[in-house]
């Protein structure tokens, strides 16, 4: 077993942060078709800012000396009371963490799940692991559903969407789930009920160009905040979009901008006959992470030529 630690932090404005206000952004914006690049607007500053704050350790849990171990701890999820989830992706299996004091002196750890399958609650690739109030939402791209539990670690149903879209990123809403499409094709998002009924869907690429190649047009979509804010980011193009609803609000460079993106070439590989894999040369990762804290989002990148991390 890999050895490895989970560090709770506290956050000391150590990472430079894509601060947007998502009620303020959207009167700045004047323009919401966003149909290129053209209309992405640019970021107000250009370089970073290092602060001297140091991250206050809380607590550090050896995963190697849990009752229940932990192998490959995949994705870090709070919910509103402050307790954590992560995903075991070699068991697949759900450890929670929750504190049973102010400071984290003493803890509760949990295992729930079903584990590796494709049966009700079961595992066999999980693309997205959401948390919205009391449910944990895990996508599976195996059997094309989501499943759901509570945070309490119960069983509660499995979601398979009525037009037979696989999902592959989700944010959950009041009454609603957004999902988007393993298959790039036609609309960007589609929404539905708890229960897996398509009601509508909505939006589009910015960059269309090489929208076969996923790898490249690999993204993350936040969780919602503000009632039915959420953000869009691709992982290579040097952008960030803010939706409200089913509404583009804003397109804004990160701090490295769309010019360090062009450098993110899509790729072809020919891996035997008649079989192309496609994928990207990488040399700078724009939204490697990323975390929500009340009206800012904080983007951590990559840059693959030197090796280093930024935030």
């Amino acid at each position: 077993m890999k050895k490895g630690n989970i560090f709770f932090v506290v956050i000391l404005m150590c990472w430079i942060a894509l601060a947007v206000n998502c009620k303020k952004e959207e009167t700045q914006s004047n323009s919401t078709d966003f149909e290129s690049s053209k209309d992405i607007l640019k970021q107000k500053k250009s370089d970073r800012e290092f602060s001297s704050s140091h991250l206050e350790l809380i607590k550090e849990i050896n995963i190697e000396n849990l009752e229940k171990p932990l192998y490959r701890p995949t994705y870090l999820r709070f919910d509103e009371k402050g307790c954590f989830y992560t995903l075991d992706f070699s068991e697949f299996l759900i450890h929670k963490f929750s504190s049973s004091s102010n400071n984290w002196e003493h803890y509760n750890h949990s295992v729930f799940g079903k584990g590796r399958g494709q049966g009700p609650g079961e595992f066999s690739r999980v693309l997205d692991f959401k948390i919205f109030k009391d449910e944990v939402y895990l996508v599976d791209e195996g059997t094309g559903s989501i499943e759901v539990y509570s945070t309490d670690g119960i069983y509660k149903k499995r979601i398979s969407l009525s037009n037979h879209v696989v999902p592959r990123k989700i944010t959950v809403q009041d009454g609603r789930i957004i999902v988007q499409s393993l298959i790039p094709e036609g609309p960007l998002f589609f929404v539905y009920d708890l229960y897996g009924k398509l009601i509508f869907s909505f939006g589009e690429l910015i960059d269309k160009s090489n929208v076969e190649n996923t790898v490249y047009h690999d993204n993350e979509l936040s969780s919602s905040f503000s009632g039915d804010c959420f953000y869009y980011l691709p992982r290579f193009f040097g952008y960030v979009c803010l939706y409200r609803g089913d509404r583009l609000a804003l397109a804004r460079e990160t701090i490295d901008g769309l010019e360090i993106g062009k450098k993110n070439v899509p790729v072809e590989k020919i891996i035997m006959k008649n079989a192309v894999a496609r994928t990207v040369d990488k040399k700078y990762e724009t939204v490697l992470l990323h975390s929500l804290y009340k009206d800012f989002i904080l983007i951590k990148t990559y840059d693959y030529v030197d090796k280093n991390a930024f935030g």
